[in-house]
């Protein structure tokens, strides 16, 4: 039955990454979502239901579009794969459960913010605004047990207080840099910084901010060393916040003992 149902979740997962595919194209030229339906950016067809199977059509294709041959992104496939996967991960990890629904809500806006960052260099305020009030509503109406998943709390006081406490510690800590040093921090990073501090609550917020810092500092350190990036060039930063608060989401509290478990 586990079996079943972890292919099941999979499924859901590149659909849902399929959709994910239509928000990341679409939403940074302020295009509908909804219409008009899926078609070739190159020749305008519209794509058949064939073409449309998330991740499977992309390999039986070959990677071309069947009508005109032009090159399909491969990106596309690759946001539908790594949805499936991550919604498989969760599911591993919570069950099917609350929190697996919540992790999977959370980790589709996360990912789709991390892409638009690296497409087109933004993040979105018709992403991140709504995800804000969405964050700080599933605070109140969900509670974790203690110690496990984003919250560490026993109260929906204490669950509010969790979550706004996390945010307002994350977006100081981006808010600041931004203030000093423009060029190399965007108030996109700092308000999805404090998106992430409201999904995880406190601590795991700071976990979650630990490893963005520390793996955007390595990959800054890699492109810079191997001549793909230039000092003054801007590196995504939106993808390591991404990164941190889907680890955190699933190991935080984790995360946060290991760390004190040295002091």
């Amino acid at each position: 039955m586990i079996y079943v149902m972890s292919f099941f979740i999979f499924l859901i997962g590149i659909a849902v990454g399929s959709f994910l595919n239509v928000v990341i194209d679409r939403l940074p030229l302020e295009q509908s979502i909804i219409t008009p339906p899926s078609h070739c950016p190159h020749c305008q067809q519209r794509l058949r239901r064939l073409d449309l199977v998330p991740v499977l059509s992309y390999l039986l294709l070959r990677g071309r579009c069947r009508y005109c041959h032009a090159p399909i992104p491969r990106y596309l496939p690759a946001i539908e794969a790594i949805t499936g996967v991550i919604f498989l991960l969760f599911f591993f990890k919570y069950d099917l459960s609350a929190l697996w629904l919540i992790s999977a809500l959370y980790s589709a806006i996360l990912i789709t913010v991390a892409a638009i960052d690296i497409k087109d260099g933004i993040i979105p305020n018709k992403i991140t605004y709504p995800a804000y009030l969405l964050a700080i509503i599933l605070s109140l109406l969900f509670l974790p047990p203690q110690g496990e998943g984003m919250f560490v709390s026993n109260s929906l006081l204490a669950a509010l207080y969790s979550s706004l406490l996390g945010g307002a510690i994350s977006f100081l800590i981006l808010f600041v840099p931004c203030l000093v040093y423009k060029e190399g921090m965007g108030w996109g990073d700092v308000k999805l910084a404090g998106l992430t501090g409201f999904m995880l609550g406190f601590p795991s917020s700071l976990a979650a901010l630990a490893i963005a810092l520390i793996s955007g500092g390595i990959m800054a350190a890699v492109l810079l060393l191997t001549g793909r990036k230039k000092r003054k060039q801007a590196i995504p930063f939106g993808p390591f916040l991404s990164l941190g608060a889907l680890a955190a989401l699933a190991w935080g509290q984790n995360i946060v003992n290991w760390y004190l478990g040295f002091f």
